[in-house]
């Protein structure tokens, strides 16, 4: 699981206090891309999903903003993600609807 605030290419938004958050999810992509590296000549597929700013605790900061999506249509949409790249022997960095994130 990763997130939109992986992404080094798309990091310009300001503010103090996301740093480390996203650190963290950009250091997820590395032993993902290891894991592909070590299995891409079985054809198998390797996703980085970032399931959207959904309705829970931590996206909401214990209610105190509106996230984008609920629960079930993150889960929903990734089930779709998986579904359709789970064959493609490739490494991908998606979102829940299947959009292309840059690295």
């Amino acid at each position: 699981m990763s997130s939109h605030r992986g992404s080094i290419e798309k990091n310009v938004e300001a503010g103090l206090g996301l740093e480390l958050y996203r650190t963290s999810k950009a250091a997820l992509k590395i032993p993902a891309r290891g894991i592909y590296a070590h299995i891409r000549e079985l054809s198998h597929s390797v996703l980085s999903i970032h399931p959207g700013w959904v309705a829970t605790t931590m996206g909401t900061l214990d209610g105190a903003v509106d996230a984008e999506i609920d629960v079930a249509a993150s889960v929903n949409g990734m089930a779709r993600v998986i579904e359709r790249y789970r064959d493609s022997g490739r490494h991908h960095y998606l979102d829940y609807l299947g959009n292309r994130w840059p690295w």
